[in-house]
């Protein structure tokens, strides 16, 4: 994996985390992420796919990728 792809994937994991990136939220297309980071488009796509094999992402086809809701634990007695 290349280090502008690692680089990607820390950047946009770290503004789902912190709520830069709302649940919900369309995240921009690989086109756009590959104009920003510099790499080619595939580099982009393969930065959203382990996004979403992570559980951080979904995509909905023909739409775009959007930050999956937060899950919360529910505590049993």
């Amino acid at each position: 994996m290349a280090n502008q792809e690692l680089l990607m994937i820390d950047e946009l994991m770290n503004a789902i985390k912190h709520n830069k990136i709302k649940s919900g939220e369309k995240l921009p297309s690989e086109n756009k992420l590959a104009e920003k980071y510099n790499v080619p488009r595939m580099t982009a796509r393969s930065a959203l796919i382990k996004l979403e094999e992570r559980g951080y992402i979904y995509s909905v086809q023909g739409k775009g990728r959007y930050v999956k809701e937060k899950l919360v634990q529910i505590q049993l007695p």
